[in-house]
């Protein structure tokens, strides 16, 4: 009877060990189906990105773990796509406001200007202003000196 159970432990054993081989070898992440060309990459990380920038697919950014790099990711393709939602996704702060600055202009929306963090706020109303031109967003710019002197003057001399 002893020797029964043995066996029986035995081929369970071996059977978990088989399940758990075909388990392991069978998985793959989101980002590997997606992007087969980046298995085996030395900086997977930076093959999804440009991956993602090549086929303007900004899903691929939410994959890359480190934080910096996916913070880049969805910067280049916001810039690329003109797409002020992508700069949402930035979770450094300065990077975020610089990339609806450069969504805001692009777009020539003060409106987005509104989002950006207080310590760029002037700067992009100036940046939209100067690129319509139009010097009633003027208004918006705190900094005084800034306001007659970088934005109206620059609308009205020009």
């Amino acid at each position: 009877m002893r020797k029964g159970v043995w066996v029986g432990f035995i081929i369970a054993v071996c059977l978990f060990l088989l399940a758990f081989y075909f388990y392991q070898s069978s998985y793959q992440s989101s980002s590997d189906l997606i992007v087969p060309e980046c298995k085996g990459s030395q900086e997977i990380e930076r093959c999804y990105v440009d991956y993602a920038i090549q086929n303007k697919n900004p899903s691929i950014c939410q994959d890359v773990s480190q934080e910096s790099i996916r913070n880049s990711c969805y910067d280049q393709l916001a810039s690329r796509l003109n797409r002020e939602d992508l700069c949402r996704e930035i979770t450094d702060i300065d990077m975020f406001s610089v990339c609806l600055i450069e969504i805001a202009k692009a777009k020539k929306d003060s409106v987005i200007c509104d989002g950006v963090d207080a310590s760029y706020s002037d700067q992009c109303y100036l940046l939209v202003a100067v690129s319509i031109p139009n010097p009633d967003i003027c208004n918006k710019i705190i900094n005084e000196q800034v306001r007659e002197e970088s934005c109206r003057s620059r609308i009205l001399n020009a």
